[in-house]
């Protein structure tokens, strides 16, 4: 289990650009669903095993805040209420961008009960979207330098991974 890789993974989503979201959307949209499927099954079960499974339910609980933390301190309005489409549509990038960090986190909590086509199936997106140097503040309306990481989970905080998605 390798904690400190899926910590270093939650530190870096509020330097997360829009091209970067969106790339993690579009590499994971491309990946192999039956394979990213199968590591999902097999890594619920080592979650469950490995007593993982609170470090896991933190991380998911990072990533929503992320995504909510869009929604209501950029455009200062009430959850599902947009100030524009152009800020709708970066909220749907950051909704989009969920799945495969949240894979990147999982493969990193239980790396080593997954055969190779398993973990890099898991891992692309977040490799090749995130690799390079480190993302910093930006105007592209997605990473601000005074966002903070992500505060532990709540129990209204939804499994954002789900099993709705491959």
């Amino acid at each position: 289990m390798d904690q400190a890789a899926a910590e270093a993974i939650l530190q870096r989503l509020p330097l997360i650009t829009e091209q970067q979201a969106r790339m993690l959307h579009a590499m994971w949209q491309g990946g192999d669903a039956v394979i990213r499927q199968r590591a999902w099954q097999r890594g619920k079960r080592a979650l469950r095993t490995e007593r993982a499974q609170q470090l896991y339910d933190t991380a998911n609980g990072a990533v929503s805040r992320w995504i909510r933390d869009w929604a209501s301190g950029r455009v200062g309005m009430p959850y599902e209420v947009y100030s524009s489409f152009l800020d709708q549509n970066r909220l749907e990038i950051r909704i989009a961008a969920a799945p495969p960090i949240l894979d990147a986190i999982l493969a990193s909590l239980v790396s080593d009960v997954f055969p190779t086509d398993e973990l890099e199936e898991l891992m692309a997106p977040w490799t090749l979207a995130m690799e390079g140097d480190q993302p910093t503040a930006t105007d592209d309306g997605l990473a601000d330098a005074d966002d903070n990481a992500p505060d532990a989970p709540t129990e209204a905080d939804p499994d954002l991974r789900g099993d709705t998605h491959p």
